[in-house]
């Protein structure tokens, strides 16, 4: 995103990042940004528990100036795309190389024109101490989608995270949705200026299910991100706490703090660590797992304040699953595991019995405790790859699977875009924070605020978000605020031609020295919006075919 490119346009495209199960990121996940607050403000709910991050930031280990192609960006062959309007040469002054752009990562040769030889979607590698079992991950779904999981009956983690929201939140768009920012003022129309947010709706304000103060729902400070491809990062939410290790415990990120075992011993170190795996060159760890511990108990999206995960635990022992969703809307899978294990007890038994037994467990196999609850969505989660769009039928050799204009689009993202600096194929991320001037950085300190990031951390970096999907969340509000600057693909092109509220005294010092104003004609811009809008976009999301179909919740 760097480099006066795209690509920082890109890098908050998304709306999240790359987070995941019940993490509208707002939740006091282990452990919680000081940003966090549990009361509500000015009728609306107020700040989320614990927000994770949200606008762009310093990037921490972005490209050079002129910003080299991403890792992973490859060289892709020569650029033959067709020509589009008159008006769509390159005005940048960068030019493609003849093998279609430098970059380490993809070959160049025959058939590899227009940056077609980029690394394929990679495999999902699964921690140690919590392999892929079957039955883990259909629990893991249905307690995703349980609202019975929120205290009050009327939250689940799927609440915030649709499928055909492209793994995000359609309620921002809501009137009840929209939180003032830190000036007070209600904005009536996104702009420049806006400093509101279009948050994910929780609970009513309360202390338990018997004490609940009026029926205005609690608006998170942070549009929930997509919980689709998360599963490679080491860390998630905007602001990356989930997934941050104490000192002395890992220097890789991806570390999952039991809450269960947390709470009887409070030094206790990470069940998961993150390892670096030399084969695949990923770090696999327990992000996933960290970020499935806060929504639950955070008394802004799921909970009251008196909530506990002893509750939660004990609360599941008795209750039917799905008892709220919608009758007739629960996908024939799930009715069929439910109608051999109709209690939580036999889910819990079958799936950690014999052939999926969690390494440290001494525990009979219908125990229910934190840490299965978390192996569980986590495992669910690691299914859900958005890898079947057209982008991904092209690269493996479909020549009509883009249009004409998503492919000069794409060569254009490569290349005078630069959007492939921070948003690489093929997971159009480079999951690290950077801040690309869109806002300020004292309306939200992003990865700054996170409990463990490095005290040398500038205030207002933010994860860059995958692009996949992004057009089936652009109609919901885009970023981390999902109001204001950048709230749509154009608008996010707009700022991002003109390097960033540049000439803002509060934004432009805190800008990337390396982000400068793009030299690009509307055409591309209008090429590379299709890409993203449609290009990327898996129809399976879209129509919520498995693995991305759900039970239809009581409350929608």
């Amino acid at each position: 995103m760097k480099s006066g490119s795209l690509a920082a346009l890109v890098a908050l495209v998304g709306c999240v990042t790359w987070i995941s199960a019940c993490d509208s990121d707002s939740g006091t996940t282990a452990p919680p940004g000081p940003d966090a607050s549990t009361g509500g403000e000015d009728g609306t709910g107020g700040k989320a528990s614990g927000g994770a991050a949200g606008k762009g930031g310093s990037s921490a280990g972005g490209s050079s100036s002129g910003g080299a192609a991403g890792s992973g960006g490859g060289s892709g062959g020569k650029v033959v795309a067709e020509a589009g309007p008159p008006d769509a040469s390159p005005e940048s002054g960068i030019e493609p190389t003849p093998d279609g752009g430098a970059a380490d990562g993809g070959d160049a040769g025959p058939g590899c024109e227009n940056f077609r030889c980029v690394p394929a979607y990679p495999a999902v590698q699964y921690p140690a101490q919590n392999p892929q079992s079957d039955d883990k991950a259909m629990l893991g779904k249905f307690l995703f989608w349980d609202e019975q999981m929120g205290e009050l009956d009327t939250m689940a983690c799927g609440t915030c995270h649709r499928s055909f929201a492209g793994g995000s939140d359609p309620r921002t768009i809501e009137p009840g949705a929209h939180l003032r920012g830190p000036d007070g003022i209600l904005d009536t129309t996104p702009g420049l200026t806006s400093d509101d947010i279009r948050g994910a709706q929780g609970v009513p304000s309360c202390t338990s299910p018997t004490n609940v103060v009026g029926t205005t729902r609690q608006v998170t400070t942070r549009k929930p991100p997509s919980y689709f491809d998360a599963m490679f990062a080491q860390r998630v939410f905007w602001d990356g706490r989930a997934g941050d290790c104490k000192d002395g415990d890992g220097t890789n990120g991806g570390c999952f703090y039991d809450p269960d075992t947390v709470l009887a011993t409070p030094s206790a170190k990470p069940l998961i660590t993150g390892t670096f795996d030399s084969t695949t060159g990923q770090i696999i760890g327990g992000a996933l797992e960290a970020q499935t511990m806060g929504p639950p108990v955070s008394p802004v999206e799921m909970a009251c304040s008196d909530q506990t995960w002893a509750k939660i635990e004990l609360k599941l022992k008795t209750v039917t699953p799905l008892a709220k969703a919608k009758s007739g809307f629960v996908p024939q899978e799930m009715r069929d595991f439910v109608a051999t294990y109709n209690t939580y007890p036999k889910m819990f038994a079958r799936a950690y019995g014999d052939t999926a037994k969690i390494a440290n467990a001494g525990q009979p196999d219908d125990v229910i405790n934190s840490q299965r609850i978390a192996f569980a969505i986590a495992t669910h989660e690691r299914r859900l790859t958005s890898n079947e769009t057209p982008w991904d039928k092209w690269r493996a050799g479909d020549d009509s699977a883009l249009t004409p204009q998503q492919l000069r689009g794409y060569v254009a993202f490569m290349t005078t875009g630069r959007c492939n600096v921070c948003h690489a194929p093929p997971l159009f991320t480079d999951g690290v924070f950077h801040n690309i001037g869109f806002h300020k950085p004292a309306w939200d300190p992003g990865r700054k605020g996170a409990a463990l990031a490095p005290a040398s951390t500038p205030a207002g970096q933010f994860k860059t978000p995958t692009l996949r999907n992004v057009g089936l969340r652009e109609p919901f509000g885009l970023l981390h605020a999902g109001e204001g600057p950048g709230h749509d693909l154009a608008a996010v092109m707009e700022l991002y031609k003109q390097g960033g509220q540049r000439t803002d005294p509060d934004i432009g010092p805190t800008i990337d020295a390396q982000l400068l104003a793009l030299q690009i004609t509307q055409a591309e811009i209008d090429d590379i919006i299709e890409f993203l809008r449609n290009g990327l976009t898996d129809p399976r999301v879209k129509t919520e075919k498995p693995p991305f179909d759900r039970p239809h919740l009581g409350t929608e």
